[in-house]
């Protein structure tokens, strides 16, 4: 009931909101009749993800369509694979069961540095599988009734950048910090101080929200510092005599490379931030030790890995944007 309030808190925010913009006159007893049905919109009243009311609301307002073969045809597709992920993410349960590691985290401690990354990335990814499944079952049924949902969350694995993963990941609840609290805040001069303080403030209501536990305070903290750096290094990359420097000195594929380079230990910060997110912050205080103090030719080689990592991303995105280009062309 606890993630249902925090949810219940975000849909009587956006209510209000979108309303007092959008109305001109004074609330009466239909409008409440309103709220009720969009706060308590059953498919993704327990687990989200959020539909912001404006999204909410046009649908509502949709002429009313007949089932076809086809949209039915679609619903039990879309069932079916996330049924099966359910599946497949409950059954790693029996074997593993990796969130009960910060009741014990003397065995954490004891686990090799290999086997500890592993740890961490079956930690990464159960979390990702379990909000597709979460997210993309709520989502199915709310878009066989015409209402969208947000889409699900991208696969971890293939996100080195913090941007990338908020907007990404929980993309209802990233659309929420955008709509009233970061556009609001930065105001209409976009500079580099109202962008910082808008994110600053952004993650304070993200700590609020989460639970203010010492843990989730160290995962808003990271996750604040590498936006920063991300906005920093951005901010420069875009400026004329980095450009210039670039052009003169970098091939495109050389660009690459060295933007992989430099983007490596942000997913390095990226990972350990999530740890504590996952574990609590004992665990997250292990990978840290490991990773900062283990022997130089280990750390040398996962380095290496997030450094491939790296590229793989940039990859997959380059190519997810040439093929939205090639979408618009037809």
């Amino acid at each position: 009931m606890v993630v249902s309030n925090g949810w219940m808190h975000l849909r009587c925010s956006s209510f209000c909101f979108d309303f007092i913009k959008n109305s001109k006159q004074k609330a009466n007893w239909k409008d409440l009749i309103t709220m009720l049905g969009y706060c308590f919109y059953l498919p993704v009243f327990f687990i989200g993800p959020i539909i912001l009311y404006e999204d909410f609301s046009k649908a509502m307002m949709l002429p009313f369509e007949k089932w076809s073969w086809k949209r039915v045809l679609d619903l039990f597709i879309n069932l079916s694979r996330f049924l099966f992920w359910l599946v497949v993410t409950d059954f790693s349960l029996y074997f593993f069961y990796a969130h009960a590691l910060q009741y014990h985290i003397q065995e954490v401690e004891r686990l090799g540095l290999w086997t500890l990354n592993g740890l961490g990335y079956f930690l990464g990814q159960f979390f990702c599988n379990k909000y597709i499944v979460l997210y993309g079952l709520a989502g199915t049924i709310a878009k066989a009734e015409r209402y969208y949902a947000p889409p699900t969350p991208k696969c971890i694995a293939r996100i080195h950048l913090y941007s990338e993963t908020w907007r990404t990941f929980d993309v209802g609840y990233y659309s929420f910090l955008l709509k009233y609290m970061y556009i609001p805040l930065c105001g209409e001069k976009r500079n580099m101080t109202r962008k910082l303080s808008a994110s600053f403030l952004c993650f304070c209501f993200v700590f609020i929200w989460h639970g203010m536990e010492i843990s989730v305070f160290i995962w808003s903290l990271l996750n604040f510092i590498g936006i920063t750096l991300e906005a920093v290094g951005r901010s420069v990359a875009n400026s004329e005599l980095y450009k210039s420097l670039q052009k003169k000195t970098l091939s495109p594929t050389n660009i690459r490379r060295f933007n992989a380079l430099i983007t490596s230990p942000l997913f390095a910060m990226s990972a350990i931030s999530n740890f504590y997110f996952f574990g609590g912050t004992n665990v997250g205080n292990s990978f840290f030790k490991q990773f900062y103090q283990g022997p130089w030719y280990f750390s040398l080689v996962l380095w290496l890995f997030l450094y491939c990592m790296c590229n793989v991303s940039i990859e997959i995105k380059e190519w997810e944007l040439e093929r939205k280009e090639k979408s618009k062309l037809l």
